[in-house]
């Protein structure tokens, strides 16, 4: 146990330490984060109403006008999971980073040259920067519980392996560690209910009434996770129907506070971003369907081509009589994942870098790929072992590209704007990772 503590804490800070390195800094839809976290530290509510000067200069980006105020379009609930870390950076570490002269020059210098020189070192001034931060921080939380649950499968070797190929060849690393996305948090959360029904199934069930805490967590960020909330309550109903009770009042708490802010806010339980009436229908889905998968612009299988062997994991999964009912449960999630993204008319997530739609399902996907590398490394089949670790470098090779080239996300814009030529998207002359 000691010796998988300090692996934990070793995986962690190498993760982290790449993720914080990494140039790439992609706050687009999430610009608002930091404002948001700040005014609910300072004036203890959402509005952005003491930024006109920000609102303005984003020309509203994303803004929605509440009762006369302003409020980012998104949940509120990855700024009020960052308030903590927020808070960190503008009592403590701002200003002793200002306190070193040579530093406060480079971040007055920073700011000067975004937002001019009437800008002074203020938090929310240096919101791209404390995202970057903080959402590597959540991924690189994801990548620990995903280590952990290999480690129920292969030795630590294999399993240290299997987490880094998670962290460095997805989307984690190209879009969850980039900026403050509902990804990042929604992987760590995800991963988390992951580790803990392996746990209940390998003879601790008592995990089980804990795993409603991170999956109603992941709801309230991304209203797409229903799909895992549901499908992990239905699960614990057939399998573990005494924990039912326990599992259901672990995530009261969430949902009281999902309906009172909703209800105080939007005047109605569920706000209209949770709305169903934002899927379109079927127009595109089989565009959508097939684009998510391998287009050379969005595809999962595309820019992480070693993911093909869930399917062969899906298959040792079946036969394996004690893993067979999550093989289950975690195939449908990927699925029906895939059926509710693809059903979004703006299927390809606008302006970002690879399957960004998808990368929510890498938990589970990843519980496949341990079935995989574990069949392969008993069996000992030296083509498939070869395989998996040449398709493993090409998919870090791919999302090194959007982790460090800002190239990859000039894409999305030249030659021209991928919103309004979306056919682009199946271009295999200009795919974004070779730019």
């Amino acid at each position: 146990m000691k010796q998988l503590f300090w692996s934990s804490i070793v995986i962690f800070i190498l993760v982290l330490l790449v993720y914080l390195v990494s140039p790439i800094k992609t706050s687009f839809d999430s610009r608002w984060a930091i404002p948001t976290a700040m005014s609910i530290i300072e004036e203890g509510n959402a509005d952005l109403s003491e930024y006109p000067q920000l609102l303005e200069r984003n020309n509203y980006y994303c803004i929605d006008q509440i009762n006369g105020r302003p409020y980012s379009q998104f949940p509120v609930w990855t700024y009020m999971l960052s308030v903590p870390p927020v808070l960190v950076f503008d009592r403590i570490v701002i200003p002793a980073l200002s306190s070193i002269p040579e530093i406060n020059r480079r971040m007055s210098d920073h700011i000067t040259e975004t937002y001019g020189p009437d800008a002074d070192i203020e938090t929310v001034y240096l919101s791209s920067d404390i995202e970057k931060v903080i959402s590597s921080f959540y991924t690189a939380l994801a990548v620990v519980f995903v280590y952990l649950a290999g480690t129920l499968f292969l030795r630590r070797g294999y399993a240290f392996s299997t987490a880094l190929l998670f962290a460095f060849g997805t989307s984690a690393w190209s879009t969850a560690s980039r900026a403050l996305w509902m990804h990042g948090p929604t992987l760590m959360f995800l991963s988390l209910a992951v580790y803990l029904l392996l746990r209940a199934e390998r003879g601790s069930p008592g995990y089980v009434k804990f795993i409603s805490i991170p999956l109603a967590a992941a709801f309230m960020i991304r209203p797409t996770n229903a799909v895992f909330l549901a499908g992990f309550t239905i699960y614990i109903f057939l399998r573990h129907r005494k924990y039912l009770l326990s599992f259901l009042v672990w995530a009261t708490p969430f949902a009281v506070l999902f309906c009172v802010y909703n209800l105080s806010v939007y005047h109605s339980l569920i706000p209209h971003y949770f709305s169903v009436s934002r899927l379109g229908g079927t127009v595109v889905f089989f565009t959508a369907f097939s684009g998510n998968l391998i287009s050379p612009g969005r595809g999962l299988l595309v820019y992480s081509p070693f993911l093909i062997f869930c399917f062969h994991g899906f298959y040792s999964g079946i036969k394996n009589r004690v893993y067979r009912g999550i093989t289950i449960l975690f195939s449908a999630f990927i699925l029906c994942h895939l059926i509710v993204v693809s059903l979004f008319p703006h299927w390809w997530g606008g302006h970002c870098f690879g399957s960004r739609f998808m990368s929510d399902i890498l938990p589970f996907a990843f519980f496949l790929m341990f079935l995989s590398v574990d069949d392969l490394l008993k069996r000992k089949t030296l083509p498939g072992l070869s395989a998996l670790v040449i398709l493993s470098v090409l998919s870090i090779g791919i999302h090194f590209s959007g982790s460090w080239h800002w190239a990859a996300y000039l894409w999305n814009t030249t030659p021209s704007n991928v919103d309004d030529h979306p056919e682009r998207l199946w271009d295999w002359e200009d795919p974004p990772f070779l730019r």
